[in-house]
């Protein structure tokens, strides 16, 4: 199996656990996904303080940025090496292309779990499943 594919793949199970446990963090256990950097106590708190003060700020443009994610639109399209490519601008297209998809996917997995918001978990595996129809594949 190729490195890209086990990224891709490493990907997917991430976001999908994040997606799967959107709105009831009380019933992730510490063994459960997703495993974030805080625990189930820690969100509670996160959330309980996401209207103040500065929090608030940080969780608008957290939401915000979650729902610009929602009108991008998922990739279709592999996008193909060339060979011969001397200056790499075919290798450097692809790269940021798969970071620019894998951070939108780690954005509204995230979002998804801070905020509860479904629409934010079922964009973050339509975008995990893109990842796998259009890099899984490929030899």
């Amino acid at each position: 199996m190729r490195p890209t594919s086990l990224v891709t793949i490493a990907g997917v199970l991430i976001a999908v656990a994040m997606a799967g446990a959107s709105a009831g963090g009380d019933a992730l256990r510490a063994t459960d996904h997703p495993r974030l950097y805080f625990t189930c106590e820690e969100l509670k708190a996160l959330r309980s303080g996401r209207g103040l003060g500065f929090r608030a700020v940080m969780w608008r443009n957290m939401m915000d940025s979650a729902d610009w994610c929602l009108r991008r639109p998922v990739r279709r399209t592999w996008i193909a090496p060339v060979s011969p490519d001397p200056i790499y601008a075919n290798l450097y297209d692809r790269f940021y292309a798969m970071m620019h998809d894998m951070a939108v996917m780690e954005h509204l997995a995230f979002a998804c779990t801070y905020g509860g918001d479904e629409r934010h978990g079922k964009a973050a595996v339509d975008w995990a499943l893109a990842r796998i129809i259009h890099d899984g594949g490929r030899k």
